[in-house]
């Protein structure tokens, strides 16, 4: 029941303090992350590569052999994205929204700069481990359902609407097998059912305060065009 559960501020907080601390996560300034990227439905598989420094520098970029490549990215005030299937765009509404506030490079420690309101509604068992639920509604974007492990505090699985040129797609994402990379705790496999579909992230390497490459954070040149267009 919702009157049991502890203060949602406490959980988010505790949620910090499990996986490194607030100063652990100041500390650090820019990372890259390495990881597999898979389908097994449909037998596709890939390398993800994110680069993410603060304040709100991002670019994830999906290989896929054979397919092609899908690039995302912050570069300013510009939210883009770029694949084989689409070709550039640049976002706009609801989408920009959310890539803008998930490019946050604090907003993990410094979640109450982004929260508006967040309530835990009561226990939930999330594949087998019991969690607190917590609703978290943002200053700006969707809100999401958040499931923490009631003994450890991690987070098991995130409850959330894709905003998409389609329309709205409900997605959950499991996550397990956390690791420590560098004294901060993260999962190490992401499962991610959307439209009935399995996802898989396997997060292989995360690399703090080393050299990006040079432009990474750059609009590409196909999506610059775009600009320059408007």
């Amino acid at each position: 029941a919702a009157e049991d559960c502890p203060p949602a501020e406490a959980i988010l907080d505790g949620f910090v303090e499990a996986t490194g601390s607030a100063d652990a996560y100041r500390a650090v300034k820019s990372k890259i992350m390495t990881a597999t990227f898979e389908i097994p439905a449909q037998g596709v598989s890939g390398t993800l590569t994110i680069y993410h420094a603060r304040p709100k520098l991002f670019r994830s970029t999906v290989e896929i052999p054979g397919i092609g490549t899908i690039d995302r990215g912050i570069a300013g005030d510009v939210a883009w994205e770029s694949s084989m299937m689409t070709g550039p765009q640049i976002k706009e509404g609801p989408e920009k929204i959310e890539m803008m506030r998930d490019a946050d490079f604090d907003a993990i420690w410094n979640w109450r700069d982004i929260v508006e309101k967040a309530e835990c509604t009561g226990l939930d068992t999330i594949e087998g481990t019991p969690c607190w639920r917590v609703e978290i509604a943002f200053k700006e974007g969707s809100p999401r359902t958040q499931f923490f492990d009631v003994e450890t505090n991690l987070v098991v699985a995130t409850s959330s609407v894709l905003e998409t040129q389609m329309g709205k797609v409900p997605l959950m994402a499991y996550e397990s097998d956390y690791a420590d990379f560098g004294g901060i705790k993260q999962a190490k496999v992401t499962r991610i059912v959307v439209m009935g579909q399995d996802r898989f992230i396997k997060l292989t390497k995360v690399e703090y305060d080393v050299e990006m490459p040079e432009g990474i954070f750059d609009l590409p040149a196909d999506v610059k065009a775009l600009v320059t267009e408007e």
